[in-house]
C-alpha cells in the first residue's frame, strides 16, 4: 500500500503539539506525509450467517509493517486482533453478541509521537462505539485557531489526534423478530 497525503490544520497552542496533531515531523502548520506499508490479514469465520449471526465466532488478525523497502515518512509495526462471539439461547429470538478489539502501534523509533495521524487508532461511529461520532473516541487536543481581525478571540475546540493503542469491546443482547 502506498499513500501520500498533504496534511493541513490549525496551528495548535504549543510548538510540541503540531507533530502530535498532524503527524508532521516538524512544527509546521502543514506537511506532506508519505506512507508505505505491507498489510497481512488472516480471518477465521465460524458464524452461521455473516449478516445476522446467531451462533459461532469470528477471529481476525491484521498486521502492518510501515516503511521498509518502499520507504516512507514513518517506520512502524501495527497489530490489530479482533474476536467476535454469538450465542443464541435455544431456538428463541434472543442472541448474546460480544466483540473485542485490541490494537497496538509500535513506532520504530520508540517515541510515541513518531506516528502519522492516518496510522493511529480511532473509535466511534456506527461500526465501533455508536454513542460517539465517527473517530471522536480518541485522545483529544484542545486547540485555538489563530486570531484574525474579524475574530480576535476565537473559540477553542477539540481535535481528535488518535492513539497508539486501542481497547474496544462491546457486549449486547439482540433480538430477532419472528413472523407469526
Amino acid at each position: 500500500h502506498l499513500e501520500g497525503e498533504y496534511l493541513n490544520g490549525a496551528t495548535p497552542g504549543t510548538v510540541y503539539t503540531s507533530p502530535l496533531t498532524l503527524g508532521c515531523q516538524t512544527t509546521a502548520q502543514s506537511c506532506f506525509v508519505w506512507l508505505s506499508y505491507l498489510e497481512e490479514a488472516i480471518t477465521w469465520d465460524r458464524r452461521n450467517d455473516p449478516l445476522e449471526p446467531r451462533r459461532g465466532y469470528y477471529a481476525s488478525l491484521d498486521l502492518q509493517q510501515g516503511g521498509g523497502p518502499l520507504g516512507g515518512t514513518y517506520k512502524y509495526r501495527r497489530v490489530l486482533p479482533e474476536l467476535r462471539g454469538y450465542l443464541t439461547f435455544g431456538d428463541g429470538p434472543l442472541t448474546l453478541a460480544a466483540r473485542l478489539r485490541v490494537g497496538e502501534l509500535y513506532p520504530a523509533s520508540g517515541r510515541p509521537s513518531d506516528t502519522a495521524v492516518d496510522t493511529r487508532f480511532y473509535a466511534g461511529g456506527a461500526f465501533s462505539m455508536r454513542g460517539f461520532n465517527e473517530r471522536r473516541l480518541s485522545p483529544l487536543l484542545l486547540t485555538t485557531p489563530a486570531p484574525t481581525s474579524s475574530n480576535p478571540r476565537p473559540t477553542p475546540f477539540t481535535l481528535p489526534v488518535g492513539g497508539n493503542g486501542l481497547l474496544d469491546g462491546k457486549l449486547k443482547f439482540r433480538t430477532m423478530m419472528i413472523p407469526d
